[in-house]
């Protein structure tokens, strides 16, 4: 049987980035050889791999949101204006384009009302947005290197902004909570990673959820561990997915999907990313897509064997929200 739940996490400082799902599968897993053991570790990286426990998770959401199926809602507008009956509307599609893109995530009660009609966008507030900013950031490397009078390094570090649009149309408010969901199967290995969300929480461990987490960027701590009872039915067949997907087993005909590519690269703890191997590209379905799979969300997605450390899994297996939840 499997158990989903709700990871509650707060933002520390200030983020360069939403972390995806990947980044925190690797947090977890790290987390979990702490506590554990490598070998521990390593054995539930196999076992996920191929397919013994069943193991999904979400990108980091802003708390209470979903991510806004743009893709689907722009195609559906797109085939409505062709219709006469859109042609007669009084509302211009360009307006509505324009506030589809607006929105980043989007709240649970708007998301049904949006899917079945687009122009349902003008009236979705709250909604989040992300921008990226640039922080004026200096390096004192006359102390680090021993050289008095060494001007200062000024460099720039790219920051993002999540912002949320208030209800009243006007206010704008940072946010600084966020959450991601968790699937997997019930029995030993699941008590013990919530064992380790829990010691986590009990003991506000960082979790550091991408670059420059020295500087205080990309730190989280998880605020709660919330247990969702029944939340995923095995006969559902339509998905909102939260998460970077590698496909295995879905309708494409009947789906809406967002593409992400990548470059894959070795990547050592003490000398950093391995320039000298070519990468690998590899190509994820998004967040905010609308997946069709006829066989349940438990064959929907699936990890792959990384092509430079045998021990170690491309995770591929997003957590996917069952359409008929709300």
């Amino acid at each position: 049987m499997v158990k989903t739940y709700k990871i509650k996490m707060s933002l520390t400082g200030r983020a360069t980035q939403l972390p995806d799902s990947q980044k925190i599968f690797g947090a977890l897993i790290y987390k979990y050889s702490e506590q554990y053991s490598p070998e521990h570790a390593s054995r539930l990286v196999s076992n996920i791999l191929k397919e013994e426990i069943c193991f999904a998770v979400s990108n980091l959401l802003p708390e209470g949101y979903l991510p806004c199926p743009r893709q689907f809602l722009l195609d559906k507008l797109a085939s409505e204006e062709k219709s006469e009956k859109k042609r007669e509307s009084n509302l211009p599609g360009k307006k509505i384009y324009k506030e589809i893109k607006k929105r980043n995530f989007i709240v649970q009660e708007d998301l049904y009302k949006m899917l079945a009609n687009p122009e349902n966008v003008l009236d979705s507030y709250p909604y989040v947005f992300v921008e990226s900013s640039q922080q004026i950031h200096a390096a004192l490397d006359a102390g680090r290197y021993n050289l008095p009078g060494l001007p200062p390094n000024v460099y720039s570090v790219p920051e993002i902004n999540i912002t949320e649009a208030g209800a009243d149309r006007c206010e704008r408010m940072s946010i600084n909570e966020f959450s991601f969901y968790l699937a997997v199967d019930d029995g030993a290995e699941h008590d013990e990673l919530i064992a380790v969300l829990e010691s986590a929480r009990k003991h506000n461990q960082l979790f550091f959820l991408g670059a420059r987490a020295s500087q205080g960027l990309n730190t989280y701590i998880i605020k709660e561990v919330e247990l969702l009872p029944n939340f995923i039915a095995d006969e559902t067949i339509v998905f909102l997915n939260l998460g970077m997907l590698l496909p295995q087993q879905i309708d494409y005909e009947h789906s809406t999907l967002q593409l992400y590519t990548s470059e894959r690269r070795p990547y050592y703890l003490a000398e950093g990313w391995d320039k000298g191997i070519n990468g690998r590209f590899i190509s994820y379905i998004e967040a905010g897509s609308i997946i069709r799979a006829d066989k349940g969300w438990r064959t929907a997605g699936r990890s792959i064997q990384s092509p430079f450390q045998p021990r170690d899994i491309v995770f591929g297996k997003a957590f996917m929200l069952p359409l008929n939840r709300f």
